[in-house]
């Protein structure tokens, strides 16, 4: 009998959320939308689609309640009001197959704004459109005690992303629906200001990497300056030789950077990267 085992165990969690001084809550719980056990890894790309003034957000220094957030839009297409590009990349390109692409977009509204139908380009091809699932609609109901109505949403771009002619390359996301402007008025109350964006989650099979369990999950939660415990469960840990390593990736709408202090913690861990400092 032979025993096959998956010598890496990898996990992936997509977290959509707000960070606000209101009471930190789970609104939508975060449940599993992929699991597969896979010789290959995972890609998450994204980028955001308000900057001061139409440009990129590039101020280390900047708050974004205190700027006049405009939509970026790069791709000099008329019928598109906002756009903007990343790209995928895989280390081995000669010897890969996508299996799966799931797309996220959210942004903060003003409560009265249409936000399910996006437009989405990969390296080769125009625009399909895109209809997305609601994972999280705070309606007209604050989420800050001011004036930020979030949202969040998903779509399976999988079959589009694999019938293009290159799927490697420049991908671009376009008609991402957030307020404009700036929301801090003097007024001492909770100010958000305004943020968007958008994450695309590829997974690939390349028979050359050791096998792993890549498991995604989505969900919506407001954090404010107090902890909140994101709870996650539904993978399975597989028998595997020792050591067994985790690689673990999110995406987040908000967050300052000049505002010490935000951080993630798994397990108790907190996590740090060469450009994602622990704080």
């Amino acid at each position: 009998m032979t025993t096959t085992f998956i010598k890496k165990y990898f996990t992936l969690i997509i977290v959509l959320f707000i960070s606000m001084q209101s009471i930190s809550q789970n609104l939508t719980p975060f449940t599993v939308r992929f699991n597969q056990d896979i010789k290959g890894d995972m890609v998450l790309i994204g980028n955001n689609i308000l900057g001061p003034s139409n440009n990129p957000f590039n101020d280390n220094t900047a708050f974004n309640h205190l700027e006049d957030m405009q939509y970026i839009d790069i791709d000099n297409d008329p019928s598109t009001f906002s756009s903007s590009s990343a790209d995928l990349e895989i280390p081995n390109p000669n010897c890969y197959v996508l299996k799966y692409a799931g797309l996220y977009w959210a942004a903060v509204t003003k409560g009265d704004q249409p936000f399910t139908n996006v437009k989405f380009k990969g390296p080769t091809g125009e625009y399909n459109d895109i209809t997305g699932t609601v994972i999280f609609d705070a309606g007209e109901t604050s989420a800050d005690g001011g004036n930020s109505f979030p949202y969040a949403c998903y779509a399976d771009v999988t079959n589009i992303v694999t019938n293009l002619t290159d799927n490697l390359g420049t991908y671009t996301i376009a008609n991402v629906s957030s307020a404009l402007g700036k929301t801090y008025d003097f007024v001492p109350r909770n100010e958000t200001g305004y943020s968007a964006g958008w994450s695309l989650f590829v997974v690939y099979e390349d028979p050359t990497l050791p096998g792993k369990s890549i498991t995604s999950f989505d969900g919506f939660s407001t954090i404010n300056e107090n902890n909140l415990n994101v709870p996650v469960s539904g993978f399975t840990s597989v028998p595997a030789p020792s050591p067994v390593r985790a690689s673990f990736a999110f995406a987040t709408l908000e967050g300052d950077k000049p505002i010490t202090g935000d951080r993630l913690k798994l397990n108790g861990t907190t996590l740090s990267t060469t450009d994602r400092s622990a704080n």
